[in-house]
Parts: C-alpha cells; sequence; structure tokens
C-alpha cells in the first residue's frame, strides 16, 4: 500500500495508525518502519524480479515488459 500510493513509510509507526490497527483488532501486529522498507520490501523487490526473469525466460512469443519505478518524491 505504501509503494503503491507513494507513502513515506513514516505512517507505519504514527500513533493514529497504531490506535487505528488496534481498533481493527488488538492480534494484528504492524511491522516496524525499518523492518518495513528494509526487510520486507527487498525480500519482496527481490520476488518480484525473479518472478519478472522466469515469465520473460519462458516466454514463447518474445513480448518485452516495461516497468516503471516507483519514485520518492521527498528526494
Amino acid at each position: 500500500m505504501s509503494v503503491a500510493n507513494g507513502f513515506p513509510f513514516q505512517w507505519v509507526n504514527h500513533l493514529a495508525t497504531l490506535e487505528f490497527f488496534e481498533f481493527l483488532s488488538s492480534f494484528l501486529v504492524l511491522p516496524k518502519r525499518k523492518v518495513l522498507f528494509n526487510r520486507i520490501l527487498n525480500r519482496e523487490t527481490k520476488n518480484l524480479n525473479t518472478l519478472r526473469d522466469e515469465k520473460l525466460i519462458n516466454d514463447q512469443i518474445g513480448i518485452v515488459l516495461a516497468f516503471d519505478g516507483w519514485k520518492n518524491i521527498l528526494n
């Protein structure tokens, strides 16, 4: 959700966010901001790159895919 909407990861640690998820369910535990953008985002990026490469290697037709990267609007 953060990447798709261009949100900074700071919203994860905000008190209002924590209270909202506590209201939804006390069993929901959000990852901390650094865990989200370091471990989780990096792992998912590797998974998507691997999946993309597998699909391109096994493509019988030879279609080329182009992707637009996510930009950090603050930098």
